[in-house]
């Protein structure tokens, strides 16, 4: 029996696709009041549809403080860096159009982070550099069913997700701040909003019947939380599970990170060593 699991650690150790990319900016949309979509373009993206899966994550280098122009060089963690090292953030491709080599990333407008400022100030033209991609979700063609649970940070890769199943059963619980932020009406998806309880609300919806395969992402207690719950008490397997703790409550992205890489360096010389720190769990550290 294949778990999705073992797949996912299969294919991301292979790490056939993980090199540096070249990219520009294309456009930008706006998605819903805190959430704007930026569209990257290039025909050196080109190669990015070969194995390409839903929920796919990238990692943009982008510069950590205004009027830094920082240039990477290699694949993590063997990077060369030209100029002010860069900040380094993770994305999940809403979409990639291999026609139009087009990808699109859904960026989230919170704050005055290097991530959300990138987005509202790129411009069309505007030079990028990512690496990538890594494998957060992979569909067991053995499972009856699928769930998926996430806050905001895990909405762009759940309904990518959701638009690869068509006509499968899938149960989808995902929290935003409020109706404003729906991105949009897929009647599988039960919107929560700020001030409901994601994994009380979970424990009141009737899953599907057979072998689920779950999907879960987002800040790291809710993760722990939600994927205990799913294991002891509504039936998945752990080997159809994919739990990520993406932040954490309290801390900033600058603090996550130090805290990966410290289990990165860690881990290293191991049994189990990762190919990059943002493979690390923040539900596990």
């Amino acid at each position: 029996m294949t778990g999705v699991h073992s797949e996912l650690r299969r294919r991301n150790r292979a790490g056939t696709r993980l090199r540096l990319w070249e990219a520009h900016v294309a456009r930008t949309t706006p998605v819903t009041p805190g959430c704007l979509r930026v569209t990257l373009g290039g025909d050196g993206l080109a190669p990015f549809a070969d194995g390409a899966l839903p929920a796919d994550a990238i990692k943009l280098s982008l510069p950590a403080a205004p009027g830094d122009n920082p240039v990477i060089r290699g694949v993590f963690p063997n990077l060369e860096i030209d100029g002010p090292r860069p900040a380094f953030r993770p994305y999940t491709v809403r979409r990639f159009d291999p026609l139009a080599c087009e990808m699109d990333l859904d960026v989230v407008l919170h704050g005055d982070g290097p991530g959300a400022r990138w987005a509202r100030t790129a411009v069309p033209g505007q030079q990028v550099q990512f690496t990538g991609p890594r494998s957060e979700f992979w569909a067991c063609p053995d499972v009856d069913a699928h769930v998926l649970v996430g806050d905001a940070t895990a909405v762009p890769g759940a309904v990518a997700i959701l638009e690869s199943l068509p006509g499968t059963e899938v149960c989808a619980l995902l929290q935003v701040t409020g109706p404003e932020e729906h991105v949009c009406d897929d009647p599988r998806i039960t919107w929560l909003h700020d001030g409901d309880d994601l994994p009380t609300a979970l424990r009141g919806l009737t899953l599907p019947g057979g072998r689920v395969q779950a999907w879960v992402a987002g800040e790291a207690a809710m993760v722990r939380e939600v994927r205990g719950q799913l294991l002891r008490e509504r039936g998945v397997d752990r080997s159809d599970l994919h739990a990520t703790g993406y932040w954490r409550r309290g801390m900033t992205v600058t603090e996550t990170d130090a805290g990966r890489m410290a289990a990165f360096t860690a881990a290293q010389g191991t049994a189990r060593p990762y190919e990059d720190h943002h493979d690390i769990d923040l539900a596990e550290v």
